[in-house]
């Protein structure tokens, strides 16, 4: 099955129309030109940034059959909808119209319960933020594996979860997280990824921001990874999350969409050398029914799979398997 779900598109143009009254110029329409480039696009997600002449207002687009396609505008004057369709080679030409305010109409909600927030899209739950650590799942898990910062659980749309959280064979995996494994930090090797072993960990900081949306929702979170392999413990990365879920998915078809962007800096004047190793870094745990192989299937864009796509390149990667059949 072939899918889109995340688009560059080939251009984008304003065209403003303004009439003069008394030598000032008015405002009379304003448009969107899109260009798909040389690809079908579906449920695409189009970013843009808003004239100065438009940024302090509410708009939606209307399109040549008369749908109205919400705008979500952010702080920084940065704006972004979906475009339900456009064939490849295709153009389409959108007017804005002025809205009541539309940031009322959150089609992706972000409810946040304390440092735990749950994210929706069109009533259906799409992911959990665990922010502080909660209780551990039974008392025979070592208080070392106690953690927080990560996403879990991930739900398809038919509400299976996806991901898994202190899985009895890895207790230091969970959902969706981010730790370096092989490192150097001050003559010492802290591991941030294999916590039992009691050198590095990552601690939850914040959860910072959260927001809702007719577009998108998502929230802004901090970790830290801390070297406890030091005489007295050191902070030695800032990490930022910054993860956006989109109002996609909605059709006959039904998917979830979401961005996480891990944004690290140092947190002393000495350096972090990561050397290579066969993981670390970005993480993502399965669901426990996929532990039998041949309920687990991996396929990459350069038709890699489980057998021979161990560190190679790809633009994606898939991973899927059943749950409950």
């Amino acid at each position: 099955m072939k899918r889109t779900t995340i688009a560059c598109f080939g251009l984008v143009i304003f065209l403003l129309t303004t009439s003069r009254l008394d030598s000032k110029p008015i405002l009379k329409a304003a448009f969107l030109t899109v260009t798909a480039g040389n690809i079908d696009r579906r449920e695409s997600i189009v970013t843009f940034a808003l004239p100065k002449t438009l940024r302090a207002k509410s708009f939606a687009l209307r399109d040549d059959a008369g749908k109205l396609l919400p705008v979500q505008i952010d702080a920084d004057g940065s704006a972004a909808f979906v475009l339900p369709e456009l064939k490849a080679g295709a153009t389409k030409r959108l007017q804005f119209e002025e809205v009541r305010d539309i940031t009322a109409q959150s089609a992706v909600e972000a409810i946040r319960d304390h440092d735990r927030l749950t994210i929706t899209a069109s009533g259906r739950k799409a992911l959990t933020f665990q922010g502080g650590p909660g209780e551990l799942p039974n008392a025979s898990i070592k208080p070392v594996f106690r953690q927080g910062g990560y996403i879990h659980p991930v739900f398809t749309p038919s509400g299976r979860i996806v991901t898994d959280d202190y899985p009895p064979d890895h207790f230091h995996h969970h959902g969706i997280w981010f730790a370096w494994t092989k490192t150097e930090f001050q003559g010492r090797h802290p591991d941030f990824w294999n916590v039992g072993d009691g050198t590095g960990k990552v601690e939850f900081v914040a959860l910072d921001q959260s927001w809702s949306g007719p577009v998108h929702a998502g929230f802004k979170s901090r970790n830290r990874s801390v070297d406890v392999s030091a005489p007295s413990p050191v902070t030695v990365l800032i990490e930022q999350w910054l993860v956006t879920v989109y109002n996609v998915g909605q059709g006959s078809k039904p998917f979830v969409m979401f961005d996480l962007v891990s944004t690290q800096d140092l947190a002393t004047d000495s350096p972090l050398i990561l050397p290579e190793y066969r993981y670390g870094g970005l993480g993502f745990r399965g669901h426990r029914q996929w532990l039998a192989k041949d309920n687990c299937e991996f396929l990459t864009s350069e038709g890699k799979d489980r057998s021979n796509g161990h560190g190679t390149r790809a633009r994606w990667c898939h991973i899927g398997g059943n749950i409950d059949g």
